[in-house]
């Protein structure tokens, strides 16, 4: 998923666009995709604030959980990568299912070209940790 909010706007609804991998069947598909939009219920906390849905779209996607070498790539639509891990102190974690493990915080790139999605942002931006979407 890709997206972006606004937090001067009331509520920071989200505009969002949803890639599942070629892969996947269609009831897969429909399954993957009613859960990230939040239409199916789960704990992805921030689905109640989608306002705009851009696309859904089957897309070719490559994923490497590398240690520090984190990286995606949503063919023709966007990419993220982990350059370096960054100087923090404390602990860090992040706002979705899974933000009570502690992660770490990299430095990172992302790209996004999708419609009015579009961006790239690079500096400290990433953020893994071992999430457990069991958690409420």
């Amino acid at each position: 998923m890709a997206g972006f909010y606004d937090s001067d706007e009331t509520g920071s609804p989200w505009t969002v666009s949803l890639y599942v991998d070629r892969s996947a069947d269609d009831a897969a598909f429909d399954a993957l995709s009613g859960i990230f939009l939040g239409k199916r219920g789960g704990n992805i906390l921030f689905t109640s604030n989608i306002l705009h849905v851009v696309a859904v779209r089957r897309a070719d996607i490559t994923l490497d959980h590398s240690k520090r070498r984190e990286r995606i790539s949503v063919r023709e639509f966007a990419s993220a990568e982990v350059e370096r891990r960054a100087d923090y102190e404390g602990i860090v974690t992040c706002g979705i299912p899974g933000h009570g493990h502690p992660g770490e915080e990299s430095v990172s790139r992302s790209r996004v070209a999708d419609q009015q999605l579009v961006w790239a942002y690079e500096g400290r931006c990433g953020f893994a940790t071992v999430y457990d979407y069991g958690c409420p």
